[in-house]
């Protein structure tokens, strides 16, 4: 039993791990969207 609770922490680590990574790319596209939408109204040019 404490294999399996060791291999399904191990796979939550994982997991959690893989959401941060996700969770870090779609913050960095949004900013660059904001900054490319900001730019655009300043001098309505992209």
């Amino acid at each position: 039993m404490q294999i399996v609770c060791e291999a399904t922490q191990k796979n939550l680590e994982e997991y959690i791990s893989q959401l941060r990574v996700e969770t870090e790319r779609q913050k960095a596209v949004i900013e660059q969207r904001f900054a490319e939408s900001l730019k655009y109204l300043q001098t309505g040019k992209l």
